[in-house]
């Protein structure tokens, strides 16, 4: 019998503590809220700035299909993808390297410019992909294509997109969740006000400044 009552004192001892603090638990995430997303404090290489900015690049300004190896090289070979590492829970999990991902979109609107300049144009056809003269619309295009690709090696967005499973039919394909939730982005209100208040540019390249009203 005090057998007994000593292992329900022990249990009382052990089980009210307990209680007590997943009570607290309880209460302080329902005042902080759910836990912050797994790629937040997460653990990111330190980037060094270089200067490779060029344009005039014919090779990347090539929309023929010359120019495919250059543009499949800018992806390696698994698209990007890292093992990234949460500093906060320790957890590991797989993302796609935000630059990758946008320069992967940028190959995939070239290959469909590609396909819809593929049939042959008909006499007076004035579309992009009818002219491969220089300062055509598909020269224009192509420069583009190459001054795009290098902004977005140029600012080499580390943002991670994490690895998603989607559910299609009866089966499941991971994807790479492009919705940036953990995306930082510049304010770019006071690069849209800087563009406002200086109006339309006149002729001559060179402003006088004390000539502008304040």
């Amino acid at each position: 019998m005090r057998a007994n009552a000593t292992l329900m004192n022990i249990q009382q001892v052990i089980f009210i503590p307990l209680l007590g603090t997943i009570c607290i638990a309880l209460f302080y995430l329902s005042i902080r809220g759910p836990p912050p997303p797994v790629a937040e404090d997460v653990f990111l290489p330190q980037q060094s700035l270089v200067a490779k900015f060029h344009l005039d690049n014919s090779t990347f300004a090539d929309l023929s299909h010359e120019g495919d190896a250059a543009w499949e090289a800018l992806l390696p070979a698994n698209k990007g993808v890292v093992l990234a590492s949460n500093l906060t829970s320790g957890l590991h999990f797989w993302a796609t390297v935000a630059m990758f991902h946008q320069l992967e979109c940028l190959v995939m609107i070239r290959k469909t410019m590609q396909n819809l300049g593929s049939s042959s144009p008909e006499p007076g056809d004035r579309s992009f992909h009818a002219s491969t003269e220089a300062d055509s619309v598909l020269d224009a295009v192509g420069y583009c294509f190459d001054y795009l690709r290098q902004s977005l090696l140029c600012s080499a967005d580390s943002t991670l997109n994490p690895v998603a499973e989607l559910t299609v039919g009866d089966g499941h394909v991971l994807i790479t969740d492009g919705n940036a939730l953990w995306q930082q982005c510049r304010d770019t209100s006071m690069i849209y006000d800087w563009a406002i208040r200086s109006g339309q540019p006149s002729r001559s390249p060179l402003v006088h400044l004390q000539n502008q009203d304040p």
